[in-house]
């Protein structure tokens, strides 16, 4: 395939299955004009049908804006971030900001976002999910706030980099291999 770049306009409000990119080569660009919180609208509509929640792709590094790895910092009025959000976006975030206001975060949401340099998970969370931050190789450190109760299996998986995880003191579950491989 030759294809480089794929650009979403903010006026896409249905997705269909979850294969439109599947099999592109590696390093696609998959741009949406719209902001962060049109994109969740636009997978939240998605998850409630039990498709996948992002355009499914391996090779595909996602962007808003002005095309750059982002420093993700989720807008005040999310509260909720999708099942599969950013799954697979490979190289597209600087850091990872979820702030106050975010009370839940989906399975696999950041699943491969590989080099990622930061994590701020902020107080609203008190579960991390399934799958949540598997593979994610730029930080070196990671906190968990005392806010959190439980680590789902795999959460953490396979962070090969990340030399320190500090765990705060709310925790009262952590489940099977969530810090497993790392």
């Amino acid at each position: 395939s030759s294809l480089e770049k794929v650009t979403i306009p903010n006026t896409v409000t249905t997705w269909h299955g979850t294969d439109q990119f599947k099999n592109v080569k590696e390093g696609i660009r998959v741009h949406f004009l719209g902001t962060l919180s049109e994109w969740f609208q636009l997978l939240a509509i998605r998850y409630q049908t039990n498709e996948y929640s992002i355009p499914y792709n391996t090779n595909a590094y996602f962007s808003l804006g002005d095309n750059r790895p982002l420093d993700l910092i989720i807008p005040d009025d999310v509260t909720t971030i999708p099942a599969n959000a950013f799954y697979r976006c490979k190289n597209s975030f600087n850091i990872i900001h979820i702030g106050d206001h975010v009370t839940s975060i989906g399975g696999y949401a950041f699943y491969q976002c590989q080099y990622a340099k930061s994590l701020y998970l902020g107080t609203g969370i008190t579960t991390i999910p399934q799958y949540c931050f598997w593979n994610i190789n730029g930080w070196k450190e990671v906190t968990i706030p005392n806010n959190v109760k439980s680590i789902a299996q795999y959460a953490f998986r396979a962070n090969y980099y990340t030399k320190k995880i500090d765990i705060g003191t709310g925790i009262t579950e952590i489940a099977k291999e969530a810090f497993g491989k790392n």
